[in-house]
């Protein structure tokens, strides 16, 4: 009877349906569960609080009215760069990814040429992406470090080192802007986006650089309490390019790490681009270990923005 049962659901088609206000919740309630199986970036809770963002597509995947998938595409940011970034993109039925993705596709802004996400590395749904056209472009990694021993941070001459405030919100976004300028993915701070950030439930303290009236470098820590006991994440560590190499970005992380250790936290993490080198070098040298590797899925769009979705049967295990 299980199988017969099984085999009826499987038959009947998935439908896809944009997120209004009544199935907010439902979405939410999806990304919150499934969140850290995709990319867990954007699906925290302070994360959901501004959902959807300004120009956001949101879908649900329904099967027989119950929700089997959820999508949705982050453009505000991302659009000045031609991008979009999937907040998240999880099924638990692995045909409901290409309806899903068919879907937010037709509806991205015509200045988006490239759709991305992160998952992790031999994830199920990678071949389903793969399968729609979706190709590996770079690969992060994330790295971890027990908060013990941390040396004393040694500040280049000239530099002072501040805590960060959402009123520092002009020259926190100015030196992110300046820091990744040209990055893959990057998205453009903005000084609202800032404060929101130095202001966010989550941060633990956040540090600025001066050097007179110009800040040079930033790092914040948030406090991560996903797991079974709550760590570190260091969320943003930035140098902007001209004072860069002179051991300022080294200070800012033993900064981080030392208020983390003194608010009785036990680990931190942090993550990179896998050919960065000088950061996987500065961080390997401060004690981090590469503990988990995550591919960013890129959908290119052509022929002025359009994309056709390949249709290729998926044959694979179910997501859980």
């Amino acid at each position: 009877m299980a199988e017969e049962e099984r085999a009826r659901s499987d038959s009947l088609s998935v439908e896809v349906e944009a997120v209004t206000p009544e199935s907010r919740d439902v979405f939410i309630e999806w990304a919150l569960t499934h969140g850290a199986e995709h990319d867990d970036s954007y699906t925290q809770g302070p994360d959901l609080v501004q959902f959807p963002t300004p120009g956001e597509i949101a879908a649900l995947a329904v099967r027989d009215g119950r929700p089997v998938g959820v999508a949705s595409l982050m453009v505000d940011g991302f659009v000045g760069s031609g991008l979009g970034r999937f907040r998240i993109l999880h099924a638990a039925s692995i045909d409901a990814y290409g309806p899903l993705v068919e879907w937010i596709v037709a509806r991205v802004p015509p200045g988006v040429h490239d759709v991305f996400c992160f998952l992790p590395d031999k994830a199920a749904a990678g071949d389903a992406l793969a399968c729609l056209g979706f190709c590996p472009t770079r690969y992060a990694v994330i790295l971890v470090r027990a908060l013990e021993q941390i040396p004393n941070a040694e500040v280049p001459v000239d530099t002072k080192i501040r805590p960060a405030t959402p009123t520092d919100a002009v020259a926190w976004a100015s030196v992110v802007n300046a820091a990744f300028d040209g990055d893959p993915g990057r998205y453009t701070m903005t000084e609202q986006r800032a404060a929101r950030l130095l202001g966010d439930e989550r941060v633990l303290t956040s540090f600025l650089a001066w050097r007179g009236t110009e800040a040079v470098g930033l790092s914040t820590v948030w406090i991560d309490d996903e797991g079974e006991r709550p760590s570190a994440e260091i969320a943003t560590l930035a140098v902007v390019p001209h004072a860069q190499g002179q051991g300022l970005g080294r200070a800012l992380l033993r900064r981080a790490l030392a208020a983390a250790a003194g608010a009785g936290l036990h680990l931190a993490s942090l993550s990179t681009s896998s050919v960065n080198e000088p950061a996987l070098g500065l961080y390997t040298s401060e004690g981090f270990d590469v503990v988990e590797k995550r591919v960013c899925w890129t959908l290119v769009r052509g022929d002025g923005g359009k994309h056709r979705i390949k249709r290729h049967s998926i044959n694979m295990r179910r997501e859980s």
